[in-house]
């Protein structure tokens, strides 16, 4: 089995402006009419940024701090209301009172992070109003984020490709991104039968706010104590959102079944190991359990994870886990440059653990290589076409 994992820096790698940054630019620009068959959804977005805190927030974040991303800023809120929260019943238990009420409404997150250190909001009111409100706001955000990539990036003109990639003989896809960039450059052969998990979600233009099914949300950061009993911010947390929307898992059935083969081969080569130990048997009966563990060294089951434009980040960390820790399985990384390098080495660290990756990089235990990213390749097919942007 060869799985390919894709993240954001696979649609970038591709010249695809798929940044946070990029979606920003949109929605301070998007032009209704440019495609005629999009001018409903370009109504839609219209609608959908007009007075979203969420968005209100992120753009006056990327406007002093030139760089944002959404998952953390989303963490950092719901982490100063959780607190909030915690100081709240702690002050009811004391039987002290609140003290004023400010509308969600009339604020911008920032302003709502100050009012909350301040403690110029009140125990049941704010957080029980403002938290659906943010939710909703949150869904019409990632509404309009779809809309933009299925409606622009899903359209885009890509006219390179990466050699890596196009070498690889790929049967799994595991996705991070929303965008279908793997499945329209790559997989163009009818004969192909890849089966694809966007875990994420995908974005789809005929989708509305309920179908949606794009995940766009935190980790979890409660401790264990906490964690199953504190469901206050639920909604925002991705696991959670996974369930709620029906997002792929596929992942898992890859995973079952990498595990249940090498159970099988493992059972076998004992079996054969403690025969021959025990010396008990006919000859040719020796002999053929001789043969049987030779033909079971040299070809042990293997199976091939390559991993392009994934940050490796710990938010992913149960994921990554499940298919990178598997001695059967054998994980190609790769990166484009030092830099990059360092940082999914530091990360890797979060999401293994050091003793583990010391022992699948190196010795008669390696099963993890990083390679340098070769140069992305003009694609010499008809597949380059005016960009639609």
């Amino acid at each position: 089995m060869n799985i390919l994992v894709i993240g954001n820096g696979f649609d970038l790698a591709h010249g695809l402006p798929t940044t946070y940054q990029d979606f920003l630019k949109f929605t301070d620009n998007y032009k209704p009419g440019l495609e005629a068959q999009y001018y409903e959804q370009m109504l839609e977005v219209k609608k959908l940024v007009n007075n979203n805190t969420w968005l209100r927030h992120f753009k006056g974040f990327y406007k002093d701090n030139g760089w944002i991303g959404f998952e953390k800023e989303i963490s950092n809120i719901i982490q100063i209301m959780d607190d909030k929260v915690l100081k709240f019943e702690e002050v009811r238990k004391r039987g002290m009172g609140y003290v004023k009420f400010i509308p969600m409404e009339q604020e911008t997150l920032k302003d709502f992070d100050s009012a909350v250190k301040q403690g110029r909001v009140d125990d049941v009111n704010f957080i029980s109003k403002n938290k659906d409100h943010m939710l909703n706001d949150l869904n019409e955000l990632i509404r309009c984020l779809e809309i933009y990539l299925a409606c622009y990036i899903n359209q885009y003109s890509v006219k390179k490709i990466s050699p890596d990639i196009n070498e690889l003989d790929i049967d799994k896809v595991l996705s991070f991104n929303y965008t279908d960039t793997y499945e329209r450059i790559y997989d163009v052969l009818p004969q192909n039968s890849i089966e694809y998990d966007y875990i994420h979600g995908k974005a789809d233009i005929n989708h509305d706010i309920e179908a949606n099914n794009m995940v766009l949300g935190i980790d979890e950061f409660l401790p264990k104590d906490r964690k199953n009993k504190d469901i206050e911010f639920i909604a925002f947390k991705k696991y959670y959102q996974r369930i709620y929307k029906g997002t792929g898992c596929k992942y898992k059935d890859w995973i079952n079944a990498i595990r249940e083969e090498n159970d099988i081969y493992m059972e076998r080569k004992h079996d054969c190991e403690v025969f021959l130990k025990n010396g008990y048997g006919l000859t040719n009966e020796i002999e053929e359990r001789r043969a049987e563990l030779k033909s079971l060294n040299e070809n042990s089951p293997r199976h091939n994870l390559y991993i392009f434009g994934h940050s490796l980040d710990i938010t992913d960390k149960d994921v990554l886990r499940d298919l990178i820790l598997n001695d059967n399985v054998y994980t190609t990384i790769y990166y484009p440059d030092k830099e990059e390098l360092g940082r999914k080495i530091a990360n890797l660290v979060k999401v293994i653990g050091q003793k583990e990756l010391i022992r699948r990089t190196g010795g008669n235990t390696k099963t993890i290589v990083f390679e340098p990213q070769q140069k992305m390749e003009p694609i010499k097919s008809q597949q380059s076409e005016e960009n639609h942007i």
